[in-house]
C-alpha cells in the first residue's frame, strides 16, 4: 500500500514537472537566451559542447601555430567564465573569457559556424563588452574589419599594445593601420589589431541561473543582455561574412560584338547593381563545374617547387612596401616555378573535378598589381568590370594573333607543324583550334586580410556559354605601343539568381585558379570597404595537346 502511494505521489510530481518545463519552453522557444557561467559550474554538456565549437572557431589558428588544446580541461585550465548563447537549450555560441592578464580580461570568441544569426548577436555582444564594460580582445582579419567598420570600434594605440604585451615582445608595428606583429613563449602572431579598453580592479559577480539576466561586471560598467526574439536578426541582419558590392555588368542596351573601351565603360553600356559577395571558405568549388578554385599555395605544394620563392617575394615586399614583383628575372623565376606547380595539381579531382587532357603546359604571363593610388611602379590596377578574359568561341587563332607579340615567342618552340605566318592569315588560324585545349588563370593574393579591390568569381555550374554577351575589347599591345590590340571578351548582364564567390579573409598565398575561356570575374569594393589595398599577381597558363616537338 506505501508503495502504490509513493508511485502515485512520485508520478504526480514527474507530470508538475514535465508540465512547467514545457511552459518555460513555450515562453523562450525561438529566442536567443544569454547566460554567464563560472567554468567550474559548468555541467559536462555544456563544456562538451563549448569545448567543440572552440575547436571549429580555432582549428586554423590551430593548423597555423602551436596553440592547441587537446581537451576541455586543457581549454577551460586558462578561463574562468563563459558567456553563452542559446535557442531552445541549444549553445550555438558566446565568449570565454580568460582570466585576467595585466590589468585586462580576454576574450576567445566562439561561434556555431551552422547558425546563421549566431556571428551577428555574438558581435552585438562583443561591441558592448569592449566598450562599456573593460575587455579586450586580439584580432585580426574579418574580425577586425567588423569592429571597425560595421561597430566603428578603433583599434588601440601602440602604447596601449605595448604596456599589456611588453615593449620588447611587440616586434613591428604599422602606424597607418595600427597593426602589429608580436612574439609568445612558443610562437609568433602576426598582424593583429587590439582592441577594447582597460578597467582596474575587475571584479566579476556570479550569475543567478535564471533567465532575467543583468549585471555589472566591473564598478561603473554595465552590461545588461535581454531576451531577444530571433525573428528581430531574420529581419535586420544577414550573415555578417556575406558582404554586398557593387559589381558594374552590362546595360540591357548593349550590343553583341559591340565595342567596350574606356570611353563606353563610362556611358550607359555598362550599368551597376549590388549583389551579395558569399564566402568562399563555406564550399568546395571545382573548375570543371564552377568554373574557379580555391587553394592555398603553401598548403598544397608539396614538392615544394614554388614556397621558397613566394616566401623572398614576401620578404622583399616587406622591405619595400612599393615593392610587386617589377623585376623581368623574378617574373620569369616565377612563370617557370608556377607551371611546376600548377603540373604537380593537376591530377587533383577536388580541384579540377575533371581532369585536364594536354601534353604541356606554358605560362605566358605574370602580371602584377597593386591597387596603391601613389605606388608609380605598379603598371596594372584592377578591371573593375565583369568579364571573362576569352571568349568561349572566340576562335584560339585570332586570340593568339591578338597577342603574338607577348605569347606567341613563348609557345612558338612547342610547335614543329603550324608558323607564325599562319597567324597572319585568317584563313589558316583555325590550326591553332586543336592545339590550344585550356587557358587558365592563377590568381594570387600577395596581401594578409580583407582589402579593396578583391575578386569576385561568379559560380558557372549549370550556365551555359550562351549565357555570355561577347564584346570587343582593346589592351595596349606593349608598353611603349601607342597601339592597342583588339580581341573578343565577354560580360554577363544582372541576374539576381546569379552567385558570387570571394574568399571574405585572404592570406599571402592563397589563390584561385578559374578559367580564362568563360569564368566571369570581376574586382570589387565592400560597399562597407575596408581602405586597404590589395597587391596580388596574375598568372596565366596554355595547355597545349597533340604537339610535335620541332627537330633541332
Amino acid at each position: 500500500m506505501v508503495k502504490s502511494i509513493k508511485k502515485k505521489s512520485l508520478s504526480k510530481n514527474s507530470k508538475k514537472s514535465k508540465k512547467i518545463k514545457n511552459s518555460i519552453d513555450s515562453i523562450y522557444s525561438g529566442k536567443i537566451i544569454t547566460f554567464r557561467k563560472n567554468i567550474e559550474d559548468l555541467i559536462p554538456s555544456e563544456s562538451e559542447k563549448i569545448f567543440k565549437l572552440y575547436k571549429k572557431t580555432y582549428e586554423t589558428i590551430e593548423k597555423q601555430t602551436s596553440r592547441k588544446y587537446n581537451n576541455q580541461e586543457e581549454l577551460f585550465r586558462d578561463y574562468e567564465n563563459v558567456i553563452y548563447f542559446t535557442i531552445n537549450n541549444i549553445i550555438f555560441g558566446g565568449f570565454i573569457l580568460k582570466k585576467n592578464i595585466n590589468k585586462f580580461n580576454k576574450i576567445s570568441i566562439v561561434f556555431h559556424y551552422v547558425d546563421k544569426y549566431s556571428k551577428q548577436y555574438v558581435y552585438d555582444i562583443l561591441a558592448k563588452l569592449l566598450t562599456s564594460v573593460g575587455y579586450m580582445i586580439e584580432a585580426s582579419g574579418g574580425v577586425s574589419h567588423i569592429l571597425e567598420n560595421y561597430y566603428n570600434i578603433n583599434p588601440n594605440e601602440r602604447d596601449i599594445v605595448e604596456n599589456i604585451f611588453g615593449k620588447t615582445n611587440v616586434i613591428s608595428w604599422d602606424n597607418e593601420t595600427k597593426t602589429y606583429d608580436r612574439k609568445t613563449k612558443n610562437h609568433i602572431i602576426k598582424n593583429k589589431h587590439l582592441f577594447g579598453r582597460i578597467c582596474n580592479k575587475i571584479k566579476t559577480k556570479s550569475w543567478a541561473n535564471n533567465i532575467k539576466l543583468s549585471v555589472t561586471f566591473n564598478k561603473g560598467c554595465t552590461f545588461t543582455i535581454n531576451e531577444i526574439p530571433l525573428n528581430y536578426y531574420n529581419d535586420i541582419f544577414t550573415n555578417i561574412f556575406t558582404s554586398q558590392a557593387k559589381l558594374n555588368y552590362l546595360s540591357k542596351g548593349f550590343p553583341t560584338y559591340g565595342d567596350l573601351d574606356s570611353e563606353s565603360y563610362l556611358s550607359n553600356m555598362v550599368e551597376s547593381n549590388v549583389v551579395k559577395i558569399n564566402d568562399i571558405i563555406n564550399k568546395k568549388f571545382k573548375l570543371s563545374t564552377n568554373g574557379f578554385s580555391f587553394l592555398n599555395i603553401f598548403e598544397n605544394d608539396k614538392k615544394n617547387v614554388i614556397s621558397n620563392f613566394l616566401n623572398k617575394l614576401k620578404n622583399k615586399m616587406q622591405k619595400n612596401k612599393d615593392y610587386i614583383l617589377n623585376d623581368k628575372e623574378d617574373r620569369d623565376i616565377f612563370r617557370e616555378q608556377i607551371t611546376k606547380f600548377f603540373k604537380s595539381i593537376s591530377k587533383d579531382q577536388n580541384i579540377f573535378g575533371k581532369l585536364l587532357d594536354y601534353d604541356i603546359a606554358i605560362c605566358i604571363d605574370a602580371v602584377p598589381r597593386d591597387t596603391t593610388p601613389n605606388n608609380t611602379g605598379a603598371l596594372f590596377k584592377s578591371v573593375k568590370l565583369i568579364h571573362t578574359d576569352i571568349y568561349p568561341q572566340a576562335n584560339m587563332g585570332d586570340v593568339l594573333w591578338s597577342f603574338k607579340n607577348k605569347w606567341y615567342g613563348k609557345i612558338e618552340k612547342y610547335i614543329k607543324d603550324i608558323e607564325e605566318e599562319d597567324l597572319n592569315l585568317i584563313h589558316n588560324r583555325n590550326k591553332w583550334n586543336n592545339k590550344i585545349v585550356g587557358v587558365y588563370n592563377i590568381w594570387i593574393s600577395l596581401t594578409d586580410g580583407i582589402t579593396d579591390n578583391g575578386l569576385a568569381l561568379l559560380d558557372f555550374n549549370k550556365k551555359k556559354h550562351g549565357y555570355l554577351i561577347p564584346y570587343k575589347a582593346y589592351r595596349p599591345n606593349s608598353k611603349d605601343s601607342t597601339e592597342n590590340a583588339s580581341f573578343i571578351s565577354a560580360s554577363v548582364r544582372h541576374n539576381e539568381e546569379d552567385n558570387w564567390y570571394s574568399k571574405f579573409n585572404m592570406q599571402f598565398g592563397d589563390c584561385y585558379i578559374f578559367n580564362t575561356i568563360g569564368t566571369p570575374h570581376s574586382a570589387f569594393q565592400y560597399i562597407n570597404g575596408t581602405g586597404k589595398n590589395r597587391k596580388s599577381v596574375e598568372l596565366r597558363l596554355v595547355l597545349l595537346k597533340n604537339i610535335i616537338n620541332r627537330i633541332k
